[in-house]
């Protein structure tokens, strides 16, 4: 992809993509862990998905739409959907929880600080949460 605007869709991918991933991690991290959970599972269960979805559009989509391209960020959750419930791809949420104090300061930090320049209006429970919650022992390794 050629592109004069390359922070727009590295935006994307870090907090819709990535931040999406470590929202799983987060919630899997506080939940009963399976060690061989998969983002696959997650999204085809129905409470994470519901949870992950209205991340996305209550707490991410508001900011991208302050910023301009809305409508790119709705195409790239299509895109994104289809990835993650890719039956072939088996990323195991453990493996996303590794460094997850650190993931979470990239991916989630900067959401809260653009949101609070150009949406200062927005909550963003889910990602404060996240952000307040502390760091726990090593996720359990599969296998």
């Amino acid at each position: 992809m050629l592109t004069d605007d390359l922070a727009r869709y590295a935006r994307l991918k870090l907090f819709l993509f990535n931040g999406g991933h470590s929202f799983l991690a987060e919630r899997w991290l506080h939940g009963p862990r399976r060690p061989d959970a998969t983002v696959l599972q997650a999204m085809r269960d129905p409470q994470q998905r519901a949870e992950l979805e209205a991340l996305w559009h209550e707490e991410m989509l508001p900011m991208f739409a302050a910023l301009g391209p809305r409508q790119a960020a709705l195409d790239y959750l299509v895109e994104l959907r289809e990835r993650l419930l890719n039956p072939f791809l088996a990323h195991r949420l453990a493996e996303i929880a590794h460094n997850h104090e650190q993931k979470k300061q990239r991916r989630f930090a900067p959401l809260l600080a653009l949101a609070a320049e150009h949406v200062p209006a927005l909550v963003q429970p889910r990602l404060r949460a996240a952000m307040s919650s502390p760091a726990h022992a090593a996720p359990p390794r599969a296998g």
